[in-house]
This record gives C-alpha cells, sequence and structure tokens, in this order.
C-alpha cells in the first residue's frame, strides 16, 4: 500500500459515522484499544483490518492515506449555538463534516477562482467582553454599507453570503445544534440545517453566524465551555444578526402595530420571523417588558408554525454546484474524475457540497447490443 496510514482520518470517519470506539472495535473484533491506537497511530490496522474498516467506514481507500490540506493550528474555534445542549459526539460529527467540507473547498480551489472574502477591517476589542450593543448595531451597519445593501430586507440571505466570500453548506444535524460556524485557514465556513427548520429561522441563523465570524475571532474554547461566557457570545451573535436583517432606522419606523396581520405583512416583507421582529423592537426599545411577555404568552408552543412558512422555501446555497458544473463542463473532469479528486465516499460529497442525491450514477451508453441469429444464422 502507497503512502502511511492516518490515524485521525479514521478518528473522524468513525465520527462522521457516529460510531463509538466500542461500535468500531466489535465491528473489527478488536479491543476498543486497538482501535484507539490506531487512532493516535499508535500502531496501524492489518491488511485484513483496513479492508473491513473500507467496509464499515464505506470509504475509499485512498482516504486513509490522504494527507490535511491545512494544518491543526488553522483550525479555529467552532461556534456552536447550543453547546451544553448537544452531545459530544453530535458536536464531533458536525465539526469533522466542515473539515471535510473545507478540504473539498481547498481542492476545488486549485481549479476554480471563488469570491474572495470581503469583510471590513472592523475595529473590534480582542475582549468580547468589551464589545456593547451600540457596537453591534454599528458593526452590522457597517457591514451594510460595505456590501452596498443599503437598509431594505435582504432578498436572499445565503447568496449574500456566498457572493462575499463565505462558503456555505446545508446538511442535516442535531436539531439542537441550530446551525454552526468556523474559520479554518484564512477562510470562513458557515454550516445550516435543513431540518427541523424554516426559511426565516435559517435566515436568522445565516445572520448569527455571520456575527460569530465577525465579531468572535479571539474566541477561544475555554470562552465556548463556559455557560456564562458562551451566552454572553451567543446573545452578541443574535444581536449581530437580527440588526444586520431588520436596521433599527429603517425597521424601526415600519413596525407600527403588533397586530397579527400586520406582522404577517411585515414578514413577507422582512422574511423574518414575527418573534424575531418583536424581539428586536423590544431591544430597541419599542416594546415594554410586559409586552414582549404577552406576544410571547399569546404564542407560546407556535415557534415552528408561524403564517407563511409553508410558501416560503429554503435558501439554497448554489456556489458548490456552480463549480462542479464549471468542473465537468470547462475543466474537463468527468464524475469519476472528481471521486479520485476528492477521495471521500459519494453520500458524503453529495451531502457536502449539496448536489442531486443520483449525482454520481452513471448512465451506460456504451452498451454492446447482441442479438440471437435467426434459424442459427
Amino acid at each position: 500500500m502507497k503512502g502511511k496510514f492516518l490515524g485521525f482520518r479514521l478518528r473522524e470517519a468513525r465520527e462522521i459515522r457516529n460510531l463509538t470506539l466500542s461500535n468500531l472495535a466489535d465491528s473489527l473484533s478488536v479491543s476498543k484499544q486497538a482501535v484507539s491506537q490506531y487512532e493516535s497511530g499508535i500502531s496501524q490496522p492489518s491488511p485484513d483490518k483496513l479492508i473491513r474498516l473500507l467496509k464499515i467506514l464505506r470509504l475509499p481507500s485512498q482516504y486513509f492515506t490522504k494527507e490535511r490540506i491545512f494544518s491543526a493550528e488553522k483550525i479555529g474555534v467552532p461556534n456552536f449555538r447550543k453547546f451544553a445542549a448537544a452531545s459530544k459526539s453530535a458536536r464531533e460529527e458536525v465539526r469533522t463534516k466542515s473539515l471535510w467540507f473545507a478540504e473539498l473547498i481547498q481542492v476545488l480551489k486549485n481549479y476554480v477562482n471563488f469570491p474572495k472574502l470581503n469583510l471590513p477591517d472592523f475595529d473590534i476589542p480582542d475582549n468580547f467582553k468589551e464589545i456593547s450593543n451600540g457596537m453591534l448595531e454599528d458593526y452590522a451597519l457597517q457591514l451594510r454599507k460595505h456590501w452596498n445593501l443599503g437598509l431594505g430586507p435582504i432578498s436572499n440571505m445565503v447568496r449574500l453570503l456566498e457572493n462575499n466570500g463565505i462558503f456555505v453548506t446545508r446538511f442535516s444535524f442535531d436539531d439542537k445544534l441550530d446551525a454552526f460556524s468556523i474559520r479554518i485557514a484564512d477562510d470562513s465556513y458557515i454550516i445550516l440545517g435543513n431540518n427541523e427548520t424554516t426559511c426565516v429561522r435559517s435566515r436568522l441563523d445565516a445572520a448569527h453566524e455571520l456575527g460569530h465570524i465577525v465579531l468572535h475571532k479571539n474566541v477561544t474554547e475555554d470562552d465556548q465551555k463556559d455557560p456564562q461566557n458562551h451566552k454572553k457570545i451567543e446573545e452578541q451573535a443574535f444581536r449581530f444578526g437580527a440588526a444586520f436583517l431588520m436596521p433599527m432606522q429603517t425597521f424601526s419606523k415600519e413596525l407600527l402595530s403588533l397586530n397579527n396581520e400586520f406582522l404577517v405583512h411585515l414578514k413577507a416583507r422582512w422574511k423574518v420571523s414575527k418573534a424575531a421582529m418583536v424581539k428586536r423592537a423590544f431591544d430597541l426599545g419599542l416594546l415594554t417588558d410586559s409586552q414582549l411577555k404577552y406576544f410571547y404568552r399569546m404564542n407560546s408552543g407556535k415557534r415552528f408554525q408561524e403564517e407563511l412558512d409553508d410558501s416560503m422555501p429554503l435558501e439554497e446555497a448554489v456556489l458548490m454546484k456552480k463549480t462542479i458544473e464549471i468542473m465537468i463542463n470547462d475543466a474537463g473532469f468527468d464524475k469519476r474524475d472528481l471521486l479520485d479528486l476528492f477521495a471521500f465516499d459519494e453520500k458524503t460529497i453529495i451531502e457536502l457540497l449539496g448536489l442531486q442525491t443520483d449525482f454520481f450514477k452513471v448512465i451506460e451508453d456504451n452498451i454492446i447490443n447482441i442479438s440471437v441469429k435467426e434459424n442459427g444464422k
């Protein structure tokens, strides 16, 4: 076998498949310690165990010898919405998928020119605790000006992020996580969920994660693990995201009533949930605490059941689909070339890049036609 078996690849594949050390050890008929040694690089699986691993984990053989394109030092601290609520395995799975998504991007960068990350040079305190609400409002306004958005509704949040150099993908994961973002090397990535969510909620998720990218590059893993610090970090990202989607200067002038019919009208215009609009109004001092509590009381249990949700489809990431089209139509790759290039399994590539589920299905067009001779001639 050419190349060296890389233990971290086994660990990541196990996390992606949501297997524990014990699960994998049982499937291989080895001890848990043996699998741990494979992953740490102390020992390597025998050829027969390697073949078994490929079948269990459903990965191509070259996967285990593929070096990481970026170093571990280039991987930033992940931003998990509900750090304590989600299980460790759920966090590990989505983090690993984000690393694999980043690897696909790095491979594609050898062939296509992506939009460059386009963020202004914000003057943000190194210590996140020094960021005030007024600063959050100002940063959101600065970014709108930098992206020439004006002060009205944003038509497509995901497309806006992709056009400004932020890589976005969408796949299913633990619903306790909501969304996820991370910096890797010089790039920023946002992962959005596609289960148990709505268009308006997902747009705010995207704006929230944009807030993390803008505000929290100096946040440490210890900060994230501390409940009080994590709460503060999340509140800042939410306030930024809401300010970005609903600028104070214009939104405050449009919120003329809390009448349900009027809120539905504003929801159609701003593409933000009624609950988010009411919370934004409260943060801007337009509502009293009792008014906010009254709204929540009247709408309890309706978090995912607002008007218009069924008629507003999720915003889809399109950059990767267009990139793959370019790779095939302009760069001369066929689909089998892409499988070799990426060295991941078909299902994972499809999921991370947002491709059609039958993308790698090859239609045989070179079948040899034969027929039976008549009368044996």
